[in-house]
């Protein structure tokens, strides 16, 4: 009977400690803080992919023997 007792006592303080979890991951703080981040690294990540896919077409257009600055707008003179 103690065993019973014993047992059904841990597993009512598992599910206690179970929906504890659960509320605090399910909270709209951590939510907006982890969208947030999220959103950030999106951003950075897809910055540096586009910095180095430019910078290798750059050197591809240098091996080609075209300078790479022709493409520039702000070099590029219209008459």
């Amino acid at each position: 009977m103690t065993s019973d007792k014993h047992d059904s006592d841990r597993l009512a303080n598992e599910i206690a400690r179970v929906a504890n979890a659960m509320e605090l991951q399910n909270s709209l703080r951590k939510k907006f803080l982890m969208g947030l981040l999220f959103g950030i690294g999106t951003a950075l990540g897809a910055s540096v992919i586009a910095s180095i896919l430019v910078l290798l077409f750059g050197q591809a257009l240098q091996s080609f023997g075209i300078d790479p600055s022709v493409l520039d707008a702000r070099t590029t003179k219209m008459e």
